[in-house]
């Protein structure tokens, strides 16, 4: 038995209306959940059929979730192209399942939110809490929270640096502040490089317009820093 299999026995105790089968190289669960949640006093509940796409991968690669109930209001915009849920922004969902990167707290923090905010948006006609946008919007919105930065491109300097895989706690950081690795964006860099930032780079480099026609290899020496960022030094070219 693998890690989905047992993954599947804590997940099925909760919901038992749900089945799995191996198709190709993918676990399929489908089947019916019962969604209770309440958010300030406000308490919701309905059933909801569901067709999961559980990867091989699992939890390096994220599950893919549809409702087949027809019970999403269509005026919700959560929901992808595909029809599958749009939980939120992908890196920041494998961020937050580090510390329990189980498929049953996979589904209670994220697929059980999403439904509680469709429920309550059908009833309300609103969202209960706040929301991402979709797309490159979304993604950079949560870089600029998790990374603290005011700029899509210290957003690309950093993931840039990170996807280069030459990152030293004593480098100067991509950020731009002229403070070491160690002593400002240690911490997220570390959760960054262990979830990957690739396809978030490639999206907000589509952003990135450069002004510089010199080519910068990180870690930066002094001049490059300066004449990159331009803050406090400037070079001559």
């Amino acid at each position: 038995m693998n890690n989905i299999e047992l993954n599947f026995i804590e997940l099925n105790k909760e919901y038992p209306y749900l089945q799995i089968k191996l198709v190709n190289d993918k676990y399929m669960i489908d089947g019916r959940v019962r969604i209770y949640a309440t958010n300030d006093d406000v308490q919701l509940m309905d059933d909801f059929t569901i067709v999961m796409e559980v990867p091989l991968g699992f939890p390096n690669e994220l599950p893919v979730i549809k409702e087949t109930s027809n019970k999403i209001p269509k005026t919700f915009e959560h929901v992808n192209i595909d029809k599958s849920l749009c939980l939120g922004i992908e890196t920041e969902i494998k961020i937050k399942l580090k510390e329990n990167p189980t498929l049953l707290n996979w589904f209670q923090t994220f697929v059980v939110n999403y439904f509680y905010s469709a429920m309550y948006y059908s009833k309300y006609g609103r969202i209960p809490y706040g929301e991402r946008p979709h797309g490159t919007k979304g993604i950079i919105q949560f870089y600029m929270d998790f990374l603290n930065v005011d700029s899509i491109q210290k957003i690309y300097d950093i993931l840039n640096a990170i996807e280069m895989d030459d990152i030293k706690d004593f480098y100067k950081c991509p950020c731009g502040n002229f403070k070491k690795i160690r002593k400002c964006h240690l911490s997220q860099i570390n959760l960054l490089k262990k979830v990957g930032v690739k396809s978030d780079l490639k999206e907000i480099s589509k952003l990135i317009k450069r002004k510089e026609t010199a080519t910068f290899i990180y870690p930066y020496s002094n001049e490059e820093y300066y004449r990159r960022f331009g803050w406090i030094k400037k070079y001559n070219n």
